[in-house]
């Protein structure tokens, strides 16, 4: 039996429309999601970005800068890490900087969405934890599904890199404005 059990009568609806990239980088790399509008995920994925440390920033902003290029998506949605928004290491918090400055580059609107805020999100439909949240992301995403790992990880594992992919997903819903049940 899961974990966490979905209600089946509680569902979200939309506020904000256009097509928006969310992107949520981590040590290794970074996970996004493009969605063309909202409820429909057009290309989702993980990469990897090899390097020392020194130059992990550059090679990772010049591969999501690719990813604008290619979508040229209306918004970039990306994780607050203002102090007290988020817990994010110096280098991160860096690359996000130079994320947002592509995008303002390219004149697509920066969305900064703080974690609080997902969490709001996601408790209308019962999830709390970061796994329960990649749950509703994947109920939500059907072709999502088959990506979420198979059990929560336990504190001493690390986590799947395949969570930040659902993690950007989870900032697009939040931004997209699923806060009330219908």
């Amino acid at each position: 039996m899961p974990y966490y059990e979905p209600n089946a009568q509680r569902t979200m609806t939309y506020e904000n429309t256009g097509s928006a990239l969310a992107i949520y980088p981590f040590r290794r790399g970074y996970g996004y999601v493009l969605f063309e509008s909202p409820g429909a995920g057009a290309d989702w994925g993980v990469r990897f970005i090899e390097g020392t440390l020194a130059t992990r920033n550059t090679r990772t902003a010049a591969d999501i800068e690719a990813l604008l290029d290619r979508y040229v998506p209306d918004y970039v949605i990306l994780q607050d890490v203002r102090k007290g928004q988020a817990r994010r290491s110096a280098r991160l918090v860096r690359l996000h900087a130079a994320i947002a400055h592509a995008a303002k580059v390219r004149a697509v609107d920066v969305v900064p969405i703080a974690p609080q805020a997902v969490e709001a999100t996601f408790d209308s439909v019962g999830a709390c934890s970061k796994y329960e949240i990649a749950q509703a992301v994947a109920r939500e995403f059907p072709p999502l599904a088959h990506r979420l790992p198979v059990r929560r990880r336990r504190i001493w594992d690390s986590e799947a890199a395949v969570m930040a992919m659902f993690d950007a997903a989870a900032l697009a819903i939040a931004f997209y404005g699923h806060r009330r049940p219908r």
